[in-house]
């Protein structure tokens, strides 16, 4: 190390460039592999205060060619996947497909994480907290209505399967375990991230999507879908920004909304289109409707009961009284006719 350091920061540079041909040229590194690795080593030249030209050395750096196809999963593809998921399974799709979550994020999430949101016309939602203890990654998000109920199934099964009432400090998708064992049962152990992509690529391969997924990038495509069909549907680019916990974009903005707003915003543009069973869409709206078909049935209530109560009044009136409001009536009415004919004048 105190050789490296006494070369001075031009024959690092040097050095650093000739590596990074070699990587590029011989190695056939990609760009981001090459870029991890410049990484430390800038992290290295940092800590022993020694500066380097990093705007020189990145441009020997080759072009950013992916070698993945980024096309998204069909509607059709998604149907099929989600239809192939256990409760379990179906958890780990919808947070990435209805809440932009990454698939690495997804293993450290607790059930004190999720944090149940209703809106003034009655949706039930969560605002989930991600990366929590990564203070400076930490963000929140949202779901659809089809994650919520999802997230509550599959924690009613959790507890109905041995585990009782499960704790805040769980883990929200726990390892894999066998009911027998009642001690495993009753202390759950968060699920490993190698687990999370194992899982996830044999959902895809039960539901026969996984042939045409060695296209793509098989979990980063979920949550690649989330912004294309949020700003499609007409959100706030800022608003979606955010719940993928893109920090730049609110640091670049003066606006500070308020996460109410955020997720009416996300419930009344975007929700219905990251829903993917459709089955789930129809009780959403049938779930609408009763409660708009309720509102109405409680103002027309109110409504006869201000109507009964009038006539009693006009009831108890005497003649002499009804004629005299009568009259009263006809004469404003009679008033408001004049004046607007002068008006019209």
């Amino acid at each position: 190390m105190r050789v490296l350091l006494d070369l001075g920061p031009k024959v690092m540079e040097q050095m650093v460039i000739k590596h990074i041909i070699h990587s590029r040229d011989f190695k056939k590194l990609s760009r981001a592999s090459i870029e991890a690795e410049c990484t430390a080593i800038f992290h290295f030249c940092e800590m022993n205060d020694l500066v380097m030209n990093k705007k020189k050395i990145k441009r020997f750096l080759p072009p950013d060619e992916s070698t993945h196809d980024d096309r998204l999963y069909t509607d059709d593809e998604m149907q099929r996947i989600i239809t192939e998921c256990s409760k379990r399974e179906g958890v780990i799709i919808l947070l990435m497909t209805s809440g932009g979550i990454r698939i690495g994020a997804i293993n450290k999430l607790k059930v004190k994480d999720l944090e149940l949101v209703k809106t003034p016309e009655g949706y039930q939602t969560f605002e989930i907290t991600v990366d929590r203890d990564s203070k400076p990654e930490t963000y929140w998000t949202t779901c659809t209505f089809e994650c919520f109920t999802a997230v509550g199934d599959y924690l009613l099964q959790r507890e109905r399967d041995g585990e009782g009432p499960v704790k805040p400090t769980s883990p929200l998708i726990r390892e894999h375990h066998d009911t027998r064992d009642v001690f495993r049962m009753t202390a759950p152990r968060k699920v490993a991230d190698d687990s999370i992509r194992y899982t996830v690529r044999q959902v895809l391969k039960r539901s026969g999507v996984y042939v045409n997924a060695v296209k793509k990038q098989m979990s980063h495509s979920f949550r690649k879908n989330f912004k294309p069909v949020c700003e499609q549907s007409g959100m706030k680019s800022l608003y979606v920004e955010m719940l993928m916990g893109h920090r730049e974009a609110l640091v670049k903005s003066y606006m500070r909304p308020k996460d109410m707003d955020v997720i009416q915003d996300y419930i009344t543009h975007a929700a219905d289109l990251l829903t993917v069973n459709p089955t789930q869409r129809l009780k959403q709206e049938n779930a609408q409707l009763r409660k708009n078909q309720t509102d109405y049935l409680a103002e027309l209530g109110d409504l006869r009961k201000d109507f009964n109560e009038m006539k009693q009044l006009l009831v108890h009136l005497s003649k002499e009284s009804q004629k005299q409001l009568v009259d009263e009536f006809y004469q404003k009415v009679g008033d408001k006719a004049d004046i607007e004919w002068s008006c019209d004048d």
